[in-house]
């Protein structure tokens, strides 16, 4: 298994086992040379466990590498997941493993570190699906600068082409990540929890009944079902709960405070998100086709930095309704709507109630065709 470059909020990594109270970490790297510092400070690099509860990262152990070598210990009773950093080798390690005995080793002399951590069926369930992502990032890398470059070029047959590759090769990995979470306990909690953010809850339930009755307080598995209440709560024909936040003059006001004529469309965008803002175009032009007609858009901001925000709505000519709470991914719509990624979207009908969910620009002109 590979060091990661990921966000932290993508890099909590569940334990599967409850039968010890305990996870240990040997840790065996060669050529781990001693850090460059002054003769007052110990030379020897350290290494630290990370695990989280909610939001905020601890330490839970440390120790010192003497010779490479060293252990790490952490009392637990539940899958829990942790994250390695061993100083001066750059990025962290992203593990997996189970109460109980897990090894690293790697070599420190190689141009680019990989470590290996091995102990568990888990460890190698997840070096499988970390295969099967590489495949699918590959391809996504390769299309990349076709795609800008066809968009520069405003080539529409190349980008839908282009387009079109990549969502057959998402769907293969979507399909491989599902099953493969059907079938691998709170490891499978884990897995919908990071990759599955615009799954509902059917396919969601599904996992979730998989998980042994002895791991159902970990901390993954209690999340899914937390998200899958959520997702229960919004689910086409339910009404939608109401959402406080400011304007872009910093005025507060409610999702509810926005007549609707006929159909409202809550779009959760941000303006530093690149697919928000590339289907942006269309999204005007389904606006300007409909919105006599009774169509209107509520833009939903993650954003952090209101000049930025406000920056991307000129520049987009958004000319609709927009609130956000300036909290980047801490926006309180994320709770509220299971948003787990962005662009989504919930259309809301003149009844207060959900009439569908996540129609992209091209759904969505199909979809007000049939009704307006």
């Amino acid at each position: 298994m590979k060091f990661l470059k990921l966000p932290l909020f993508a890099m909590a990594l569940f334990t599967m086992s409850c039968q010890q109270a305990g996870l240990t970490v040997n840790i065996d790297i060669s050529n781990l040379e001693p850090l460059a510092t002054d003769t007052t400070s110990d030379p020897s690099p350290q290494a630290m466990l990370l695990m989280r509860d909610s939001a905020q990262w601890d330490t839970v152990a440390i120790t010192t590498l003497i010779g490479g070598q060293g252990v790490l210990h952490v009392e637990m009773d539940q899958p829990r997941g942790f994250y390695l950093f061993i100083e001066d080798l750059g990025n962290p390690f992203a593990g997996f493993g189970q109460a109980g005995n897990l090894t690293l080793t790697g070599d420190a002399a190689l141009a680019k570190f990989e470590g290996r951590l091995t102990g568990t069926p888990e460890l190698t369930a997840m070096a499988a699906m970390d295969s099967a992502e590489g495949s699918y990032r590959e391809i996504s890398q390769s299309i990349s600068p076709l795609y800008r470059a066809a968009q520069a070029a405003q080539d529409q047959a190349t980008m839908d082409s282009v387009l079109g590759i990549y969502n057959d090769a998402y769907a293969v990995w979507m399909d491989y990540v599902k099953d493969f979470a059907m079938n691998q306990g709170a490891l499978g909690a884990y897995v919908a929890n990071r990759h599955l953010y615009m799954e509902d809850y059917p396919t969601l339930d599904s996992i979730l009944a998989q998980v042994p009755e002895a791991n159902l307080e970990a901390k993954a598995v209690v999340a899914l079902a937390e998200r899958i209440t959520t997702l229960k709560r919004i689910a086409v024909g339910q009404p939608l709960v109401d959402l406080n936040q400011k304007d872009t003059s910093g005025i507060d006001y409610a999702l509810s405070d926005v007549a609707i004529n006929q159909y409202l469309l809550v779009d959760f965008w941000a303006s530093w998100c690149a697919p928000c803002r590339a289907q942006n175009p269309a999204l005007v032009a389904v606006y300007n086709d409909y919105h006599e007609k009774g169509f209107d858009i509520l833009g939903v901001s993650f954003d952090q930095s209101a000049p930025n925000w406000i920056k991307a709505i000129r520049e987009d000519q958004l000319n609709w309704f927009h609130m956000s709470d300036l909290k980047g991914w801490g926006n309180s719509a994320s709770e509220l709507y299971a948003v787990r990624s962005i662009p989504q979207n919930l259309m809301i009908g003149n009844d207060g109630n959900i009439a569908a969910k996540n129609l992209d620009p091209e759904a969505l002109r199909a979809w007000l065709a049939e009704r307006l």
